[in-house]
């Protein structure tokens, strides 16, 4: 039998199990935020939030959708006592046209 410990808070990030914990750990913000009905879908799967380890990538396509999610976000961050960086957040914005040239075919642009 191993010896007792106490754990104080968070999860080593050197430790092998430390991808799985946080997943287990963030599962809840990925079934609140699938269940926003906001966010990205590709047929009836939700890829509005991909997460992996501690980081989280949020997709949406409009800027409201985008808020509603982060809102979501926050709320849970409340209720489990955990922060997110700002500093460490990035926002991306992507946005994609379609324009019919002469020829009939059909072109994307995507501005930065």
């Amino acid at each position: 039998m191993s010896y007792f410990f106490i754990a104080t808070n968070g999860v080593k990030q050197s430790w092998v199990m430390s991808p799985v914990l946080l997943c287990v750990y963030f599962d809840d913000l990925l079934i609140q935020l699938s269940s926003t009905g906001v966010g990205c879908n590709i047929g009836l799967n939700f890829l509005g939030a991909l997460a992996y380890a501690d980081d989280i990538v949020l997709v949406a396509p409009t800027t409201s959708s985008m808020y509603e999610m982060l809102c979501v976000c926050e709320s849970f961050a409340g209720g489990f006592n955990i922060q997110f960086y700002v500093q460490k957040s990035k926002c991306m914005l992507v946005c994609v046209c379609v324009c019919v040239c002469v020829c009939v075919c059909v072109c994307a642009c995507v501005r930065a």
